[in-house]
């Protein structure tokens, strides 16, 4: 937790306060890159609404093509809760049929609708995509990526120490607060050294990578594992060199797993950029893991060079 952040948790509560007596809830958006610490500042507010007694629930993905706004409805009458907080809520709204946006707008500007904290990543894309007028109920807090100062204050205020420095961190974890915070702790209160604190941290997440992996389709599969064998950083071109696939098949999966937010692109421009796997832990798992060794038969029909193992 960015501990400078707590004046956004403060403003943001008292906007959540304030709609016990409006006639349509103000809801919020908390907007901010991959790796910003969306998902852990939603946590954290969770944790200091219920010591303020106001009701909350946290909904997170992967989300359907159901219809989830029915169920989003439906949820909020039976279980009466205050306020909604919505991880990946940009992911949310991409997965909408028409019907179920203009079901999630009318209900949005109702009185019945409890406040809804969505995070999305980067901008507000998928709201001006679809051409609806979210944006208008919407109240925006940014938060941008952790940075040295960031790191200092938040080992400060949990070891009581100065000696762990940022570069460190960052180079084997990325700036994913969860591992920060759990790296910490690890080398505070177990007397962890830095390699077991990061090998025991990938190990934890190894069921979550696990199961993201394989709800993967088989080109996207493909596609990531091209990246992290080419250290992390690789074009359309250069993951066709290393599996064969075709360019479109390459570029359609670079572009699902970008909105899926497990790729990033580095650099500007339109063709032929080159991407990395946000999760630097992710990216470690995958190179000294086998679970995305290519097992389509289509492998026997490749060059040993060129297939991914």
């Amino acid at each position: 937790m960015d501990y400078r952040r707590n004046e956004i948790l403060d403003r943001l509560i008292d906007a959540l306060k304030d709609n016990a007596s409006a006639a349509i809830p103000q809801h919020i958006i908390v907007s901010g890159d991959a790796c910003s610490g969306k998902s852990w500042f939603l946590k954290v507010l969770s944790d200091r609404l219920a010591s303020k007694n106001i009701e909350s629930t946290i909904l997170s993905g992967p989300y359907s093509s159901l219809s989830e706004a029915s169920f989003l409805i439906e949820y909020a009458k039976i279980n009466n809760k205050r306020v909604i907080l919505f991880d990946d809520f940009d992911t949310y709204l991409s997965r909408l049929s028409v019907r179920q946006q203009y079901v999630l707008r009318e209900f949005m500007f109702s009185p019945q609708c409890p406040a809804i904290v969505g995070t999305v990543t980067g901008v507000l894309k998928e709201m001006y995509d679809y051409q609806l007028p979210f944006y208008q109920a919407f109240r925006v807090f940014r938060l941008n990526v952790p940075d040295a100062s960031y790191f200092n204050d938040m080992a400060s205020t949990i070891t009581g120490s100065d000696t762990f420095t940022y570069d460190e961190i960052n180079s084997a974890l990325g700036t994913n607060l969860h591992y920060w915070n759990r790296y910490l702790k690890l080398r505070k209160d177990a007397n962890y050294s830095h390699e077991n604190a990061v090998e025991l941290i990938i190990e934890e997440n190894q069921r979550y990578y696990n199961l993201l992996v394989n709800d993967l389709p088989y080109m996207q599969q493909v596609t990531i594992m091209g990246i992290a064998k080419n250290g992390n950083l690789a074009k359309a071109t250069d993951i066709q060199s290393l599996s064969a696939a075709s360019l479109p098949a390459i570029s359609m999966s670079l572009n699902r797993l970008e909105k899926k937010n497990i790729i990033e692109k580095i650099g500007k421009g339109k063709r032929n950029i080159p991407y990395s796997i946000s999760d630097k832990l992710f990216y470690r798992w995958l190179l000294k893991s086998d679970v995305l060794k290519i097992r389509d038969k289509q492998c026997d029909r490749l060059q040993p060079s060129q297939a991914l193992i």
